[in-house]
């Protein structure tokens, strides 16, 4: 504003010397008529003021982006994480700080999935009673592997069963041709045999007679009168 004073009018204010942090500003007026005789001498011409006092905003300043920490996952999508910190903080109304903390993706690629297969089934039925035969269980894939996981595990199993021998039964020869009688009458006998070709063994069963005997001639012998 302008003030009157003696010989003068001042001027406008200058513009302060400082947007913050307490400037200074000035204004001037001009003698119109010089003191002379014993006249009073000219009152002050020239006048400073202090502006802008008020702080000047300091903004944020951040440093530079840390490396990025380790994936917390390795597969199917995981986070890794970096940080700053703040080299200057914000006053006086200053721009506030950005994110300190920074984040995204990594080993994205999909987890390995191992192969499920499901419990053993029931022992199937020898295919021997004896002379070691064999006997088989199998199992089905409940989950299949995928991405780089285990592979499945055999899907059949077999073992040995009735190991024991098998029993062998005795086998003989067929009957020779019958013997000559002993007697050409009043009942004789005659005979016939067979040999053992293969003898029983493990329980088989067991040779039969190697002999058989047959009444033979049976009829009455002719009975002789004496003669006189």
């Amino acid at each position: 504003y302008q003030r009157r004073v003696h010989g003068g009018d001042w001027s406008d204010w200058t513009p302060c010397t400082q947007t913050c942090n307490g400037g200074s500003k000035q204004r001037v007026r001009y003698i119109r008529v010089p003191a002379s005789g014993t006249g009073s001498g000219c009152p002050t011409s020239k006048e400073v003021s202090s502006c802008n006092t008020n702080w000047c905003p300091i903004d944020c300043i951040v440093a530079e982006w840390g490396s990025w920490g380790k994936c917390d996952k390795s597969c199917g999508v995981g986070t890794q994480i970096r940080k700053r910190g703040v080299t200057v903080a914000p006053q006086n109304g200053g721009i506030p700080c950005p994110s300190l903390e920074d984040s995204t993706t990594c080993n994205t690629a999909p987890c390995p999935v191992d192969c499920v297969v499901s419990a053993w089934s029931d022992w199937s039925k020898c295919d021997k009673t004896c002379g070691r035969g064999s006997q088989l269980r199998t199992r089905t894939i409940s989950i299949p592997n995928r991405f780089g996981g285990l592979a499945c595990p055999g899907l059949q199993e077999t073992q040995e069963c009735n190991t024991q021998q098998c029993p062998i039964d005795c086998v003989q020869s067929t009957w020779t041709d019958w013997s000559q009688c002993d007697k050409t009458c009043g009942g004789g006998s005659r005979s016939r045999s067979r040999s053992i070709v293969i003898n029983p063994q493990f329980g088989g069963k067991q040779c039969e007679a190697s002999v058989d005997v047959s009444d033979c001639n049976t009829q009455p012998c002719p009975m002789y009168s004496a003669l006189i």
